[in-house]
């Protein structure tokens, strides 16, 4: 991502939205729905023939649809049991859990191609020092849209080991940088919604540039870069 050294910069996070399907995978920093994923307690079983039948009806071969999505449920599935929050402290009406993650592939397919978006260590911290500096901690809405009336953020923390700065009880692989927070939830009926399960998680969202990089892909990124070129030989 492009975002510039000056603080007062356009780049931002301006909103952090309470989700049912946990995303660091929305379009800008809400990254959008990819065009199939799994729905919320959807099972590998149901996701599966739904996304082999959208990738096929796009022109794709069934062996290389079977591929495809069986990657997707394995990203989904992934990042999923990385992303979600949880409630700290019931009678106090607190919840913490991960709004960015550093150095995390996530996988896009929009009108310009597929490929990976990541934000790095130095990116979050920009962005988190850009969303203080401007006053955003109560800017919190729902799916991306209303907005939460009685949330605000009141804890914030960027994961840095050597400062002993670390990461909480089921994020211990995450990278420095990772950015994490804790809300107060003062609306009741949104309480209710966090402790039932129908909000998993924090999307944030805001506006940013693409910059391509040539940095070395991981095991996985590789295998899909592969598959893509692949079909798009197939296509030509």
């Amino acid at each position: 991502m492009l975002i510039s050294d000056d603080i007062d910069g356009e780049e931002e996070v301006d909103f952090v939205a309470l989700v049912e399907s946990p995303a660091i995978q929305r379009n800008f920093l809400a990254f959008s729905q990819q065009f199939v994923e799994p729905s919320p307690n959807e099972s590998k079983e149901d996701f599966l023939p739904r996304c082999i039948e959208y990738v096929i009806n796009e022109g794709k071969e069934s062996e290389q649809a079977v591929a495809i999505c069986s990657s997707l449920w394995d990203q989904k599935f992934k990042a999923e049991k990385k992303i979600v929050f949880a409630v700290q402290d019931e009678e106090q009406k607190i919840v913490s859990g991960p709004l960015m993650i550093a150095d995390l592939p996530i996988y896009r397919r929009d009108e310009e191609g597929e490929y990976y978006v990541m934000f790095t260590k130095d990116q979050i911290k920009k962005i988190v020092q850009r969303f203080f500096k401007k006053g955003y901690q109560a800017k919190v809405n729902i799916e991306h849209g209303k907005p939460a009336e009685g949330v605000y953020m009141f804890e914030s923390y960027i994961i840095d080991r050597e400062r002993g700065v670390n990461p909480p009880k089921g994020f211990e692989d995450v990278a420095n940088g990772s950015w994490f927070g804790s809300f107060k939830v003062e609306n009741e009926g949104l309480w209710q919604k966090v402790k039932d399960g129908t909000f998993k998680g924090f999307s944030v969202e805001g506006l940013f540039k693409y910059e391509k990089t040539s940095e070395v892909m991981t095991k996985e990124e590789e295998i899909m870069s592969q598959i893509f070129k692949i079909l798009g030989q197939i296509e030509q």
